[in-house]
């Protein structure tokens, strides 16, 4: 075992059970990050050995005797360095300390000191997006006080040093990140966000759980389907869905409602019935072109069994605006209205009902008649009558999704009633749901 590995080893077990304060991680993520970030940028064995052990005298009972037994005392001398020596003294005369340490030692003995420094400043960055200014709260002395820790280290490496070193340079830029982030987060708390705290706590609560969630990662690729009643605002809805995971780095794919999109136009002159099945059949097509058809051999007979998997798609979120599910719902209305028989709906359930396992998510906006109505007069500004969009389509279409409920077929959903909701509240409401049920 080399002694970057021995030394990886020993931080893990001396640092088992303890937790990092700002964001509640296993506090040995540290120490193995300021390794990683020596050995990349090429740094000997023995300085990445001290990387992974940089908080083992100051946070266990691990003594620098007991470092240089072990593993040697340059490796000793390099931990020391990163170290708070006496924790008696108080916290500006400790962070003095360190500062004249890297002020009066040369580049390679304080390697392990600006590694330790650049990642936490990056991850408090990176905390900052994610848990806005509270995470500063974690610090005694609060965050103008680390910042000019953090400063006091850069002007004294760039004093002594060559200030185009890589751990310089990329110390200095990661202090500008955390000022930027800091005053990033200000605004929103102070000028975007000031009369409405609670709303910024409940994005806060979707910010932080889609970003526990990319972290943990889940099944690929997640399928949600959204459907409706009209004017409820869905589509809006989709698209703040959509943008949410797109600005978290989430690969994401949109099937647009078939009725609205060029497709539609190839079958409009087949009769309803057959119309629907053409939509139908077409929205089943997609959903397959995100699955992977495999084939083997089944005990080396020629005989060979087809398998239909998920593919792992790196974190994709897939979204269908109305999906299998709205089109089933499109069957039960003409059920109900006479226009379908009922062996033929059955067919049609049993036939379509095998793709609905894909689907890991659905949600189903509804609206009374009346609000549905007054929505779309009130988009476009018109009281001409509508063709389409009567109280009796409505009617049928709420009718129908009911009856799917009632009779299970639709199952494992979110109801969302938008009578009295803002869009705004609707948004909240089916993406924390979602995000549940990805952590399931």
């Amino acid at each position: 075992m080399s002694i970057k590995e021995k030394a990886k080893e020993y931080a893990i077990k001396a640092h088992t059970n303890q937790i990092r304060k700002s964001n509640g991680k296993s506090m040995i993520y540290h120490p193995i990050a300021v390794g990683k970030l020596l050995e990349s940028l090429g740094y000997d064995d023995e300085i990445v050995a001290a990387g992974y052990l940089h908080d083992t005298v100051e946070d266990t009972k691990t003594t620098i005797i007991e470092l240089e037994n072990l593993f040697g005392e340059r490796i000793a001398k390099l931990v020391f360095n990163a170290s708070e020596p006496d924790k008696s003294l108080s916290w500006e005369e400790r962070k003095m300390h360190t500062i004249h340490t890297v002020e009066n030692n040369d580049i390679n003995d304080i390697s392990v000191v600006l590694a330790d420094k650049i990642h936490n400043i990056e991850d408090l960055t990176n905390e900052l997006k994610i848990q806005g200014l509270s995470v500063c709260n974690s610090f005694k002395r609060g965050i103008e006080n680390q910042l000019w820790y953090f400063e006091g280290i850069y002007n004294a490496a760039v004093t002594s040093h060559n200030h185009q070193h890589p751990l310089i340079e990329r110390l200095g830029r990661a202090i500008d990140n955390l000022k930027n982030e800091i005053k990033y987060q200000t605004q929103l708390e102070t000028e975007i966000f000031y009369d409405n705290e609670k709303l910024l706590n409940k994005l806060r609560e979707l910010h932080i759980l889609k970003y526990k969630i990319k972290e943990e990662g889940y099944i690929k690729p997640f399928v949600i389907e959204l459907l409706g009643t009209p004017r409820t605002g869905k589509t809006t809805i989709i698209n703040n869905i959509l943008d949410f995971f797109k600005k978290g780095g989430f690969k994401v794919t949109y099937f647009k409602e078939l009725v609205t999109s060029e497709f539609y136009n190839t079958i409009n002159h087949l009769p309803l019935h057959d119309r629907n099945l053409a939509i139908i059949d077409e929205i089943v097509k997609q959903l397959k072109s995100i699955v992977e058809v495999e084939t083997f051999d089944s005990n080396n007979s020629q005989e060979k069994d087809v398998d239909l998997r998920v593919y792992d798609n790196n974190g994709e979120i897939i979204v269908f605006d109305r999906g299998v599910y709205d089109r089933l719902i499109w069957f039960r209305r003409l059920l109900n209205k006479g226009e379908l028989e009922r062996e033929q709906y059955n067919k049609i359930i049993t036939k379509y009902s095998e793709y609905l396992s894909l689907i890991n998510c659905l949600l189903c906006f509804t609206a009374s008649p009346e609000v549905s109505l007054k929505r779309d007069y009130i988009s476009s500004l018109s009281l001409e009558k509508r063709s389409f969009l009567t109280k009796e389509n409505i009617d049928s279409y709420n009718l129908a999704m009911n009856n799917l409920i009632e009779d299970e077929v639709i199952n494992n959903h979110y109801l969302i009633d938008t009578d009295n909701q803002t869009i705004t509240d609707s948004s909240i409401a089916a993406t924390e749901y979602v995000l549940k049920k990805i952590k399931l």
